[in-house]
């Protein structure tokens, strides 16, 4: 096979950090992207997520792979500015990405939490944690590290970071089990059979969101789930585009046929009726277009 022109990392998250170097010796599987570079997935959750945090950016102390340290442009048009994840860092694909807090360039967090996933979060004892969740799961590693129940008749146990009795901080909603972004548009997937579906998102101006573009026109890929049921999570903070939004699902691998369900938000508390239906096994990488087959619905906003 041809080697990639370059590897594009994302950021290893861990509840006392993330290193690149750390992220290099779990790497799991890869996907190629449009321009011939590659995403390389270590089998954990991508950068955006976290339970708990202070509400306010820690004290600026660090620069960062000679992009900005803090606030204002990070790359293209993400912004930094505004919310708790006001850093912005460079990764070695030199992709940006905002945070609250990343310990190896300098940022930390308050006394009593750590960083996880570019937040800070308490380091507390969870509530009804593992490690002994049940026969086959052990909640100790990674953003699930609590030992809920499933919600389901039945009783249940999962390994889960939220669920309405944990409830995610402010500016993030509960999917899945996982904490994710949302804000003035949510755009969120889930799928019942575990492999690696993805979630794409045209906005008006034609820039496609998906894993190898996170962040486009103001909007951002924050969960990119390659081995689970999801979720993968598109969200705009503030301010999205006015006008049709394109939404694809792609069954990029997976060893069977799955059923999915999108979520649609323009604001907390405020969801369209969920759509659902299904993929075959794998078809690779689809772009999204309204003549795809790959294509889901038209959302205006």
């Amino acid at each position: 096979m041809d080697i990639p022109r370059s590897i594009r990392v994302g950021v290893l998250a861990s509840a006392g950090g993330f290193t690149v170097a750390a992220l290099l010796a779990c790497l799991g599987s890869a996907k190629a992207t449009s321009d011939g570079s590659v995403i390389v997935d270590g089998g954990g959750g991508p950068l955006d997520s976290g339970r708990a945090d202070t509400g306010a950016a820690p004290a600026d102390t660090g620069t960062v792979d000679s992009g900005p340290a803090t606030g204002g442009p990070c790359r293209g048009d993400l912004d930094c500015s505004a919310g708790v994840r006001r850093h912005c860092i460079l990764d070695p694909g030199r992709e940006g990405f905002c945070v609250q807090c990343a310990p190896e360039q300098g940022f930390t967090c308050p006394a009593g939490q750590s960083c996880s996933n570019g937040l800070c979060v308490d380091e507390g004892p969870d509530v009804i944690t593992g490690p002994a969740c049940r026969s086959d799961a052990e909640c100790v590693t990674g953003d699930r590290r609590h030992c809920v129940p499933d919600g389901s008749s039945s009783g249940n146990l999962v390994c889960a970071q939220c669920n309405p009795a944990l409830p995610c901080v402010p500016g993030s909603t509960c999917a899945n089990g996982l904490c994710v972004g949302q804000g003035a548009l949510r755009f969120t997937l889930t799928w019942d059979r575990a492999g690696d579906v993805d979630l794409h998102v045209v906005p008006p101006g034609g820039a496609e969101i998906y894993y190898g573009a996170r962040s486009q026109q103001g909007g951002t890929l924050d969960r990119d789930d390659t081995t689970g049921t999801g979720p993968e999570n598109v969200f705009w903070a503030t301010s999205p585009p006015a006008g049709p939004y394109l939404v694809c699902v792609v069954a990029y691998r997976i060893d069977g046929p799955t059923s999915f369900r999108l979520t649609i938000a323009r604001s907390p508390g405020t969801t369209e009726p969920a759509i659902t239906g299904t993929r075959p096994a794998s078809t690779g990488n689809v772009p999204c277009s309204r003549t795809s087959p790959t294509f889901v619905t038209e959302f205006r906003n």
